[in-house]
């Protein structure tokens, strides 16, 4: 059995036109479609190597590249408002670095602007006008607001981190990125 499919294999492949071969994958809803773009009288030989044929998806005739028809897609895209409305609890582990935020103080009544350092999306340190450290675990909502009590003085405080800082915009882009979608 196995001579007779390798003698017949080798009668497929000394045929001297174009080979086309269509692939189904086990999702019968997409098709792969590899095509060689050589000339009547040759067989191809990258047909005998071991590459993988490139995933097709569509009528894509007008793009040929080193014989092959290479796959095009679109990437999602949205607004940098879209992608923090409805995925704010993934790009917010992206808000990494040191950014000035607004900051209110409950225990003075004093507002503040303050350089603060960011992590995972959530104030880990100011720095007081006075000179004082004071550590929190104020995570930001999509709206840029954070509250905390800093546990060794026993100070409330409120923050706001402008949403279309510098640092929200990479940690949005990052996370388009790292998800194949692109934002406007």
């Amino acid at each position: 059995m196995a001579n007779w499919i390798k003698g017949n294999l080798l009668n497929i492949l000394a045929v001297g036109a174009s080979l086309t071969i269509i692939l189904v994958s086990l999702d019968v809803s997409k098709v792969n479609h590899w095509n060689f773009g050589n000339s009547p009288n040759t067989v191809p030989t990258s047909f005998l190597s071991n590459a993988e044929p490139p995933l097709l998806l569509g009528d894509n005739s007008d793009q040929i590249s080193n014989g092959f028809y290479e796959e095009s897609y679109e990437r999602k895209s949205l607004s940098k408002e879209e992608a923090v409305d409805e995925h704010w609890d993934e790009i917010k582990y992206y808000l990494i670095g040191t950014e000035t935020i607004s900051a209110f103080s409950y225990e003075n009544g004093n507002y503040y602007s303050l350089e603060a350092m960011i992590s995972d999306g959530a104030v880990k340190e100011i720095i007081t006008p006075n000179g004082n450290a004071l550590y929190f675990w104020a995570e930001f909502d999509r709206n840029g607001n954070a509250s905390e009590i800093d546990v060794a003085y026993g100070s409330a405080w409120d923050f706001h981190i402008n949403i279309d800082s510098k640092l929200v915009k990479q940690a949005v882009y990052s996370w388009a990125d790292d998800n194949g979608l692109i934002v406007q």
